[in-house]
């Protein structure tokens, strides 16, 4: 569901990823998710990565992915699901969260009324940018890790 929103992509994940995602998840030692339900359904969900911050000797709780059904957003199901990764992140000692938003997601109003800075404009720290290197095809070279 989150990944065939615009939001997520637009597209469902692969087959291959769906066959091997709930074990990826559940099996990681730093992975924290969240489900919110309304009368046995469930309608959401927060995924949180445990990280480390250098700087405060002390983790960092960072929501990875939050997504609510699209017939009851606005109902407080993601205000909710962010005050309980909140409570988790407390409850782990972290001293931050963190969280990444494409510029165009509505959902940033909902962050920055939950307490996420640089949501809004004007910023009120420096941006930040999120920057990633795809490693796939590093991984299924033939040749392996080179050492310097």
């Amino acid at each position: 569901m989150y990944a065939l929103d615009e939001m997520g992509g637009g597209a469902s994940l692969s087959d291959d990823v769906k066959s091997r995602l709930a074990e990826c998840v559940f099996g990681h030692p730093c992975a924290y998710v969240l489900f919110a339900y309304l009368e046995s359904e469930p309608v959401g969900l927060i995924t949180c990565l445990l990280s480390l911050s250098t700087f405060a000797a002390k983790p960092i709780l960072n929501v990875h992915d939050i997504a609510v059904r699209p017939e009851v957003r606005g109902q407080g199901i993601g205000r909710a699901l962010l005050a309980a990764a909140e409570s988790l992140a407390l409850e782990l000692g972290c001293c931050r969260m963190s969280l990444e938003v494409l510029e165009h997601n509505p959902a940033r109003r909902l962050y920055a009324a939950a307490g996420f800075l640089g949501c809004e404009e004007p910023a009120t720290r420096p941006r930040t940018y999120f920057c990633t290197k795809e490693l796939d095809g590093l991984r299924n070279s033939s040749e392996g890790p080179r050492r310097p």
